[in-house]
């Protein structure tokens, strides 16, 4: 996990997945059903696609969570509710795209580098000949 931008946005993407659940079991029984359960699966893709991409192709892992914000932002919109439930959650996705615009805007300024230190054993090696090994058939032999 790289820097704690990233921390901030899985720790906010885990409590949106919370708040996706309980909104899945206030709309359980009503014909927004399928509708809620299409949000329930793209709010648990955000933390998992944040994670999955944590190592060099972090940008790429917040761009799939940014998409999955944005399908979601689009579904809410036809839902159109006034419940707490709907209001906490698009609460939470609109601190959730924030952070996300954050950290991306943050790690499109960094490069990485290589380290400037070398091992030991790199510069030992460094302008030796490789050494070969030669075996005759008689080598068992005359050790006795």
């Amino acid at each position: 996990m790289k820097g704690f931008n990233n921390l901030k946005v899985l720790k906010q993407g885990m409590q949106l997945v919370a708040a996706a659940h309980q909104l899945s079991d206030a709309y359980a029984q009503t014909d927004m059903a399928g509708l809620v359960k299409e949000i329930n699966l793209l709010a648990i893709g955000i933390p998992s696609s944040i994670a999955h991409y944590s190592g060099a192709e972090n940008q790429k892992g917040l761009g799939d969570a940014l998409e999955a914000v944005v399908s979601i932002n689009a579904k809410l919109e036809t839902i159109g509710s006034d419940s707490a439930e709907v209001a906490n959650f698009r609460q939470l996705i609109e601190q959730e795209h924030a952070l996300i615009q954050l950290a991306l805007a943050k790690g499109e300024g960094r490069s990485f580098k290589k380290p400037a230190k070398q091992s030991r054993l790199g510069l030992s090696t460094k302008n030796r000949k490789p050494i070969t090994f030669t075996s005759t058939q008689g080598f068992q032999a005359e050790l006795f």
